[in-house]
């Protein structure tokens, strides 16, 4: 397992995205009043979730947000029009400073290029003084292709994920390419100790990445023998009725709904071949209140059922299931809960038998053994890696 500090390759490239970045925002203001004006409730979270995400994905998103009353396309219509209006009255302009960006990006030897959701009109109207210092293309518009990082890094410039730099005012998108990079580094590690390794970095609460995850693995392996669903999101020293509810919804996207979409990618590619196991990250407040935050304790109980239940379903077409209760671990998600503050991390490793975290390279033992047919006859299982936290 690589060490966390392990140093990922030096960028080569520079990809900015165009709106937020280079010119100035004209996207958030509008999402803003198109929401709160048409009776909706307007946080962080929503927009996110709507940035980067292709235009009819966008325009669900959109309609969801303000109770439905239209489709997804009207939505749609009815944002560009309060664009249009807006921009009437803030028109679109350069971010002061865009031009020595660009300059001292080339003079640090990074090749740059453009990216953005909207058509290359968009780049050539606003951008195009200064096509003389992007590569390649100049612009990739990335509304196909959301978040778009593979077809800019790899099939694009030719680059491995973890040389690319990407600027993004949107945080899943510098997150994801952030990601590429990690992700692409634990595979070459595991090439350079004789393994078969493909990285593909995505985001578990959008099913088409997990999708296409199995996808390039059934490619390029043959089938799917196994899987480990490991990704979370946790916080903690904030009581229930003061949790705000992007919080809420980060928590149960990241660890419920994340599992949900692993497992409908990865059992169908399991079931031609009648065998396969797959193995679900829980945690001990997958089956007792802890120092986590209530929406996580919930979560985690909601895998081991979601893992029982998968088990139940398709243990007799040749297919295992199990869950980890995982205890506190040295992680880079425990870093970022002991970050914010002594109450945060209070009751963390301290309760287990063992007095300390885990390290992740137990964690991933028992993962491993699960997977492995040494485990052939365990399946609905909740088993505790917790440092005998769950035996008090």
């Amino acid at each position: 397992m690589p060490a966390r500090n392990a140093r990922a390759p030096c960028p080569a490239l520079s990809a900015l995205n165009i709106d937020g970045v280079l010119l100035n925002d004209t996207f958030g203001p509008v999402i803003h009043h198109f929401v709160v004006s048409r009776g909706g409730t307007y946080s962080a979270e929503l927009e996110r979730s709507i940035f980067s995400q292709p235009q009819h994905v966008a325009g669900r998103l959109l309609s969801a947000a303000v109770g439905g009353g239209m489709t997804g396309e009207e939505a749609l219509a009815a944002y560009f029009e309060d664009r249009a209006a807006y921009l009437a009255r803030h028109p679109v302009t350069i971010t002061p400073g865009t031009r020595d960006l660009l300059l001292r990006l080339r003079g640090a030897g990074l090749r740059t290029v453009c990216y953005g959701g909207l058509g290359k009109d968009h780049f050539d109207r606003h951008l195009g003084r200064y096509a003389e210092l992007f590569d390649g293309p100049g612009y990739v518009c990335t509304n196909d292709i959301r978040p778009g990082l593979k077809e800019i890094t790899e099939d694009v410039f030719g680059l491995r994920p973890g040389q690319a730099l990407f600027v993004d005012d949107v945080a899943r998108v510098a997150e994801v390419a952030r990601r590429a990079g990690m992700v692409e580094e634990v595979a070459e590690r595991i090439r350079k100790d004789g393994g078969r390794a493909v990285a593909v970095p995505g985001d578990v609460t959008l099913r088409a990445d997990m999708e296409h995850a199995v996808a390039m693995a059934v490619a390029r392996f043959g089938r799917l023998d196994c899987a480990f669903n490991n990704a979370g999101y946790a916080s903690a020293g904030t009581v229930l009725h003061e949790l705000p509810d992007d919080v809420f919804d980060r928590t149960m996207d990241v660890n419920l709904r994340g599992v949900w979409n692993c497992l409908r990618a990865q059992i169908p590619a399991m079931l031609p071949g009648g065998a396969g196991s797959v193995v679900n990250t829980s945690s001990v407040a997958g089956v007792r209140a802890t120092s986590a935050s209530a929406p996580y304790v919930a979560a985690k109980h909601a895998v081991i059922g979601l893992t029982r239940a998968a088990a139940a379903e398709y243990g007799e077409r040749g297919i295992r299931v199990n869950a980890l209760v995982v205890g506190s671990t040295d992680t880079e998600m425990m870093d970022g809960i002991l970050s914010t503050g002594p109450s945060a991390g209070a009751g963390f490793g301290g309760k287990a038998i063992q007095q300390r975290l885990a390290d992740p390279t137990e964690i991933a033992r028992a993962a491993a053994w699960l997977c492995s047919d040494a485990s052939s006859f365990t399946t609905g299982s909740a088993l505790a890696v917790d440092g005998g936290r769950t035996a008090k």
